[in-house]
């Protein structure tokens, strides 16, 4: 997901609000930065700083930061003038996802109150994916933003030529669609311009499904009886079942079938559930039945 190459024009000498890498973890802690930070550069200036500055990395996850050559960098806060828009939307929203009460440098998220419908509205996942990324809107895509927002961390390389905010909304744009179409269940894609439907799907009036039809060939009984086994212990336990049980045995062999209630359907069984089951049983029975007069006769024979 990340292009960790560092860009040839990043060698050039770092602006001053740059901070050493060993200094990354105590300038979270000082609470003068921001206003010491100011004090040099307007809100303005140091934002275009931030945007513009020749970097070879953009690191996002629970403290964002951006990392010069030199392991120079500098940490990003929602609460910040200077963050840039979409990075401060996205940290935002990742705290509301992981239900943080208390946000970085003092400020208190509010408890969510009303109705699902009034918390939904005010959900940050919808301002940050039609404000920011321009995708849909939906718990679907809800899901795929927090999804790839709440995730530890994730390194892009800086090319120069996208500010901050264009290259993070670019690649996390790639990465919640991405994720979207993996939530997406199967039966709603379409392959070749055609959408896959489910087995049970109707068809037509009469109560048809796509199951009726794929598996209507397995109700003959040429396929059900034109099958010989070698092995006598097959023929005998399948001796012990009637014409409708053992229709139901056959079909079980059925790759379509992969439960008793699958093939007693396939089989046309009026309760495919019930007699799946019974047939499941009658069979187990009698391979015991069978397997004890097997023993039996072959300890009498060595007697």
């Amino acid at each position: 997901m990340s292009d960790c190459t560092p860009s040839p024009d990043a060698r050039t000498p770092q602006p001053s609000w740059f901070r050493s890498a060993r200094d990354i973890t105590e300038l979270g802690k000082e609470p003068d930065t921001e206003r010491r930070v100011k004090s040099l550069h307007t809100a303005g200036a140091a934002m275009e700083r931030i945007q513009r500055a020749n970097v070879d990395q953009f690191v996002f996850g629970e403290r964002p930061l951006i990392v010069g050559p030199d392991g120079y960098g500098h940490v990003f806060y929602e609460h910040s003038s200077y963050t840039p828009p979409a990075v401060s939307a996205a940290i935002h929203a990742r705290h509301f996802a992981l239900g943080r009460k208390e946000m970085p440098r003092g400020a208190v998220m509010p408890v969510a109150e009303g109705t699902p419908e009034e918390i939904s509205a005010r959900n940050p996942f919808d301002a940050f994916n039609q404000q920011h990324l321009v995708v849909p809107g939906g718990p679907q895509w809800r899901e795929a933003a927090s999804t790839a927002v709440c995730e530890p961390f994730w390194t892009t390389g800086m090319d120069g030529t996208r500010t901050i905010d264009e290259q993070f909304v670019a690649l996390m744009r790639a990465e919640v669609r991405m994720i979207h179409r993996q939530l997406v269940p199967v039966w709603r894609h379409k392959i070749n311009g055609l959408r896959v439907l489910q087995l049970e799907a109707p068809l037509w009036a009469g109560g048809l499904t796509l199951l009726d039809v794929v598996a209507g060939e397995l109700r003959m009984e040429g396929l059900v009886f034109e099958t010989a086994f070698d092995d006598p212990r097959v023929d005998a336990v399948l001796r012990g079942l009637t014409e409708d049980e053992r229709r139901v045995a056959m079909a079980w062999a059925h790759p379509y079938a992969d439960t008793w209630t699958e093939a007693a359907r396939l089989a046309g069984a009026a309760d495919p559930e019930a007699f799946g089951e019974r047939v499941r049983r009658k069979l187990k029975r009698l391979g015991s039945e069978y397997t004890r007069r097997r023993t039996s006769a072959l300890q009498k024979t060595v007697a």
